[in-house]
């Protein structure tokens, strides 16, 4: 850099101290047609762009999109541009800064944390997208681990739907290197988990923050304790949530109160074991199964039996209506039983719109009860019938599981979607469908 140059931008930042950013502005914005191609009129379009933010949209909009095409700017002066502008309240034009950085340095090392930078600047200007652009880091930050998990942890974070934040937290434990704040964020996410071995790592991680001690050590504790409470919660998950509460000095009241919802959780769970036991046997004998309960986890678990009754008797308009309410009772937030799994598909036949519309709200669920013989199965069954969306959708599901051979299944679908919707021209999808295939099969 220049003396001259030095000067010019030094110059500017002492207008602005003095006369405010308008006056620095134009001192600063008609010296750079003057400046040769460098590292110095890199900096000076930066602070040309800080300054327009907020007194020159126009400008600033010019100089935004002429940003693409710089051959010398740092990322870090873009990064601390950025972040001035966030301070500063300007943060739609941090959101635009931060694009234009995104695709100067497409291809190239720098692209994983400005697409980082990208999704800071969505999530603080409260826009869509943010989550795109932290999966895009985590998927371009191949050996920077602190950023990968960095950007997958914000793009957990910024995942409004349960169970998809619950699916994406299970993938990240137990994320032993990251700072406990990002663990214990990741631990609480995976104890919505449907399943009972994701729940118990999740308890595991947050036993290591109570031990750990610290303000999220507190959190951790009143995680736990709180998990003990949920309906999701075992009668294992409820014994290992007292022992973090012993470790964390819990009181005896506070134990005392734990023990009796145990005992309560208990009595309940071996009633309804034995009363849906005596109906499911009913139904594999050929016969109804019985009057129908009045609601909670019983009726739905009727419902389910109903349907294969039913769809055994040939009759058509009674397992369309069945499925209409099993889907309305699911909607409304009941339990998801596992029995349900088979009778959807049991019914599929008879009323196939229906059926399809409750499969589809089953895999929306992060706290279903797995299918008795796993998603896989039923996948293939899905996808054997046509209904590409319900198989994909059981696929994902048994993915996240971790199912024996779930994952090459579900890469070996995406690839051949990728290349039929590529022959049929559908290029972003194809692309879309290919680079996820290409992720599953790493």
């Amino acid at each position: 850099m220049g003396m001259l140059d030095e000067l010019a931008i030094d110059g500017a930042e002492r207008i602005e101290r003095s006369l405010g950013k308008r006056a620095a502005l134009r001192a600063l914005a008609p010296l750079l047609d003057s400046m040769p191609e460098g590292a110095a009129r890199a900096r000076a379009r930066l602070e040309v762009l800080r300054l327009a933010a907020g007194v020159d949209p126009v400008r600033f909009g010019i100089r935004c999109v002429a940003w693409e095409t710089e051959r010398h700017g740092e990322h870090r002066a873009v990064r601390r541009v950025v972040r001035a502008l966030l301070k500063e309240g300007e943060r739609a034009s941090a959101v635009a800064l931060a694009r234009a950085e995104v695709a100067r340095v497409r291809e190239t090392r720098a692209e994983a944390p400005a697409s980082y930078l990208l999704g800071l600047a969505l999530e603080a200007a409260h826009e869509a997208g943010a989550r795109e652009a932290y999966d895009h880091a985590a998927a371009r930050a191949a050996g920077r681990p602190r950023l990968e998990s960095r950007a997958r942890v914000r793009a957990l974070l910024a995942t409004a739907d349960p169970g998809e934040r619950a699916r994406r937290a299970e993938a990240l434990l137990p994320l032993a290197s990251a700072p406990p704040e990002h663990r214990l964020a990741v631990a609480v996410a995976a104890l919505g988990s449907s399943g009972r071995y994701r729940r118990a790592a999740a308890l595991d991680v947050l036993e290591e923050l109570v031990r750990a001690g610290g303000p999220v050590g507190e959190h951790a504790l009143a995680r736990a304790a709180l998990h003990a409470e949920s309906a999701a919660s075992s009668a294992i998950e409820r014994d290992r949530v007292r022992a973090i509460l012993v470790q964390g000095g819990a009181s005896p009241e506070a134990l005392a109160a734990l023990d009796a919802l145990a005992r309560m959780a208990a009595g309940a769970a071996g009633a309804a074991r034995d009363e849906a036991g005596l109906r499911a046997r009913a139904v594999l004998d050929g016969l109804a199964p019985g009057p129908r309960p009045r609601e909670g986890r019983l009726l739905v678990e009727w419902l389910a039996l109903a349907i294969v009754h039913a769809a055994r008797e040939g009759r058509a308009a009674e397992v369309r209506e069945l499925l209409r309410e099993a889907h309305f009772r699911i909607a409304g937030g009941a339990r998801v039983e596992a029995p349900l799994w088979t009778a959807v598909l049991v019914g599929a036949p008879f009323a196939r719109e229906p059926a399809r519309t409750l499969v589809r709200a089953l895999c929306a669920r992060a706290d279903a009860e797995p299918p008795p013989r796993g998603h896989l199965v039923l996948a293939d069954a899905w996808l054997a019938t046509g209904a590409s969306e319900e198989g994909v959708a059981l696929l994902r599901r048994a993915a996240a599981a971790r199912e024996p051979g779930a994952r090459a299944r579900l890469a070996l679908y995406l690839r051949s979607a990728g290349w039929t919707a590529a022959r049929e021209g559908r290029r972003d999808e194809a692309i879309r469908l290919l680079r996820e295939a290409k992720r599953l099969a790493r």
